[in-house]
């Protein structure tokens, strides 16, 4: 994306690409989508539905749940064009400050469901991360071991290693979700549970 509307970067493994992905959405949060069925899209702001991803696109087979867009093209379809796709757990940074969503709606409850799994997710991770540090002074990496199913409904399992050692395993619909069940299970193998 960052290409096509002419940015230069420089690809540094140490860049923290979040920052970028996130300051992205921020400019982009008009054009904020949500899948709503099939490959079709609805814009948050004003729940217009009948968006779609362009194939042109390097995200058109993944299916992001939510991600934001540059461009809106209209030929027989409307079409999504240059787009940033938008974890879950950024929604509470982003749209309390758009108005998009009142509080007491179904969307925004769906969202806070969403951010309290993500959450714990991540809550998984980061005591598994400390502990690890803590005891051993050593970082845990996560590898895929296996993937499986049709590219937009995907299945995978994520092990976690502390060194060289397998210390958990774990499953889910995304690698984070399978990452952060390997952390649970890590946490349990070593006798780190809280």
């Amino acid at each position: 994306m960052l290409t096509e509307v002419s940015i230069s970067f420089i690809d540094d493994e140490n860049q923290n690409w979040e920052i970028i992905e996130k300051s992205i959405t921020a400019g982009l949060i008009e054009n904020l989508m949500e899948s709503c069925s099939g490959y079709s899209y609805r814009r948050v702001k004003d729940k217009k539905d009948g968006f779609y991803i362009h194939p042109s696109s390097v995200t058109f087979d993944r299916k992001p749940k939510y991600f934001v867009a540059a461009e809106i093209m209209k030929t027989s379809q409307t079409y999504a064009r240059f787009i940033q796709e938008v974890k879950p757990q950024w929604l509470q940074e982003f749209l309390p400050q758009s108005g998009f969503i009142k509080e007491k709606s179904q969307e925004t409850q769906k969202i806070k469901e969403e951010l309290i799994e993500t959450n714990s997710f991540q809550k998984a991770r980061s005591l598994l991360q400390e502990k690890a540090q803590e005891k051993l002074k050593i970082l845990p990496s996560y590898k895929v071991l296996m993937e499986s199913g049709i590219d937009h409904k995907k299945n995978f399992m994520v092990g976690v290693y502390l060194g060289s050692e397998l210390i958990g395993a774990g499953e889910g619909d995304s690698k984070q979700s399978a990452a952060s069940h390997a952390a649970e299970m890590a946490l349990e193998n070593k006798g780190w549970k809280i």
